[in-house]
C-alpha cells in the first residue's frame, strides 16, 4: 500500500478537569516545539520532505474530523504516540492506538519476524512506573 503520511502524531488534547491546563500544555508543546523539530529531523533522516499528519494541520474545516482521524491514520506509515498523564484516559488515544496495533498485527509487525511496532512511543512526562502504561505498549522500547 502507497502511504499519504510518513508518520501519524498521536496526543492527548487533555480533558475538561483540573489536569486539562497542564495536558493542554502538552498539545500546545507537540504544535509549538515538538512538531517543527520532529519534521526537520525526519527530513533529513528520510533526506526528502516527509509528510506528518497532526491533526490541527490536517484536518480541515468542513471535514467529518472522526473520519479524516480514523483515514490520518490508515494512511500513515508508523504512528509517534506522545504519552502524558491522560494519554490511556483519552477515548481517541485508545484507538488510534488500537487501530495502528491492529494494523500492524495483520502486518505481522512486532513478532518473531518483524519484532518491530509500528507505534514510536514516546514518554513526555514521568508516569511513575512502567505499570502505568498498558501492557501492550510496556512491550514497545521507547
Amino acid at each position: 500500500m502507497d502511504y499519504e503520511y510518513d508518520v501519524f502524531i498521536s496526543y492527548s488534547n487533555g480533558k475538561k478537569d483540573n489536569k486539562s491546563i497542564r495536558e493542554n500544555s502538552y498539545g500546545r508543546w507537540v504544535h509549538e516545539i515538538f512538531y517543527d523539530l520532529f519534521k526537520e529531523n525526519l527530513d533529513q533522516s528520510l533526506k526528502r520532505e516527509s509528510k506528518i499528519f497532526l491533526d490541527r494541520r490536517d484536518i480541515s474545516t468542513g471535514n467529518v474530523w472522526p473520519e479524516r482521524l480514523k483515514r490520518g491514520i490508515a494512511t500513515s506509515t508508523v504512528m509517534v504516540a506522545i504519552l502524558t498523564p491522560l494519554y490511556f484516559d483519552s477515548h481517541w488515544c485508545q484507538k488510534e492506538c488500537s487501530l495502528m496495533l491492529s494494523r500492524g498485527e495483520e502486518l505481522n509487525y512486532g513478532g518473531l519476524e518483524i519484532p518491530t511496532s509500528l507505534i514510536s512511543p514516546i514518554v513526555l512526562h514521568d508516569l511513575h512506573t512502567p505499570e502505568d502504561l498498558p501492557e501492550i505498549i510496556r512491550k514497545i522500547q521507547h
